[in-house]
């Protein structure tokens, strides 16, 4: 496959998840969490169910797709838009406010998404130091320290959630790169490395912290907190894990799209 098609499976699956995290915060609005002890299926729930499906299990099958081809940070930085398509779902669906500088930041958000597509995809081989990868993959949960303490008001709450299901995201795009790359890009070896099962674990408690964070704030103050964390973690990992080399300006254009995921995250 052409790196083209690599990028347009990154693509598919980014629209499929941001549409999924939609779909969850619209049903989970109106959910009675009391009916999960009675069994009761209703249209929010099969709402909210659909979006689980869509952003956490469908959603993987392009992206893993475009793991096999590119790096995680370049696929990472890819999902950056789907703060946008969130800013315009959110806005008809769930008729939250969207400002002037929405709008700026997205189109800057595009254009650097552009930019990191058409620059050379560097990296350093297959070396990885396995230690860095563990204690990047413990670190966000000293977040939850805070987040679960009775004392914590629901906006701060909601920061310290979508700030961990933000890098338990990134590091699921690792994980996954990693289990792609060592099964050799089949979908027989994928369920061989260990990696797949790691990248599992990971990847629950980003979607269930998302969910504790639906709870307490609207999703266009989760999201781009989400979002940009799972951009910028990447290069993180990149530079412990990998040793990636330098590409100065690919790396201004990742940081520019966590940056304009923050700005969003601060006018709101």
């Amino acid at each position: 496959m052409s790196r083209i098609w690599y990028f347009a499976a990154a693509l598919i699956g980014m629209g499929m998840h941001s549409s999924g995290l939609v779909l969850q915060k619209k049903g989970m609005d109106r959910l009675d969490l009391k009916q999960f002890r009675k069994f009761r299926i209703t249209r929010d729930f099969l709402i909210w169910f659909i979006g689980i499906l869509l952003a956490y299990v469908i959603s993987v099958l392009p992206t893993g797709i475009a793991s096999k081809g590119l790096s995680p940070q370049i696929v990472s930085s890819i999902s950056g838009l789907s703060i946008v398509l969130v800013i315009v779902l959110s806005h008809f669906f769930l008729k939250e406010n969207i400002y002037f500088s929405d709008i700026v930041y997205s189109i800057i958000i595009i254009i650097s998404i552009f930019g990191i597509s058409v620059s050379r995809d560097l990296t350093s081989g297959t070396r990885m130091d396995s230690s860095a990868l563990y204690l990047l993959i413990l670190a966000p949960f000293i977040l939850l320290i805070p987040a679960l303490g009775k004392e914590t008001d629901n906006q701060t709450k909601t920061v310290l959630l979508s700030a961990f299901s933000g890098l338990t995201s990134g590091l699921s795009f690792v994980l996954l790169n990693i289990a792609v790359k060592r099964a050799g890009g089949t979908f027989a070896g994928i369920f061989t490395t260990i990696y797949t099962y790691e990248y599992s674990i990971v990847g629950f408690f980003s979607g269930f912290s998302m969910q504790a964070a639906y709870r307490f704030g609207n999703i266009i103050n989760i999201a781009p907190v989400q979002v940009s964390l799972s951009v910028i973690f990447p290069l993180i990992c990149s530079y412990f894990v990998f040793h990636k080399q330098i590409s100065f300006g690919q790396d201004l254009l990742i940081l520019a799209v966590g940056f304009c995921c923050w700005a969003i995250l601060r006018r709101h």
